[in-house]
């Protein structure tokens, strides 16, 4: 009789412990949910610490370089050296034949001849 009350026992805290492990709250689904999210994490942590290596090498050409400095000065602000002359050209486009008047009504914007920066 002793032996069969250990039986039942042992195979109540057997059934305890698997329904534990697979109850939602610290168990394996949990564990497997929280290993995704985790690796989903640190991808995102790896691409941003690439973004700020390349952040960090401009920063250091613009500290160290002269050059960095006056094309930012060219480019983003439109600064130019004395005794240099600003010329800028106009490019015409032709007139776009469209179906319905109120696509005409609307400019286009013409395109910066200035560099993309990709940083921005």
């Amino acid at each position: 009789m002793k032996r069969a009350w250990l039986n039942f026992a042992l195979v109540v805290a057997l059934f305890w412990m698997s329904f534990s492990l697979l109850s939602s709250k610290g168990g394996w689904g949990e564990r497997l949910f929280l290993q995704d999210r985790l690796s989903g994490l640190q991808a995102d942590l790896a691409q941003q610490e690439s973004y700020n290596a390349v952040l960090r090498e401009h920063l250091d050409s613009l500290y160290s370089s002269q050059h960095a400095i006056e094309t930012v000065a060219r480019y983003r602000l439109g600064m130019i050296q004395q005794g240099e002359i600003f010329v800028q050209f106009l490019i015409e486009r032709p007139e776009q034949v469209s179906s319905t008047p109120a696509e005409s009504s609307i400019e286009q914007p013409i395109e910066s001849p200035l560099p993309f920066n990709p940083i921005e």
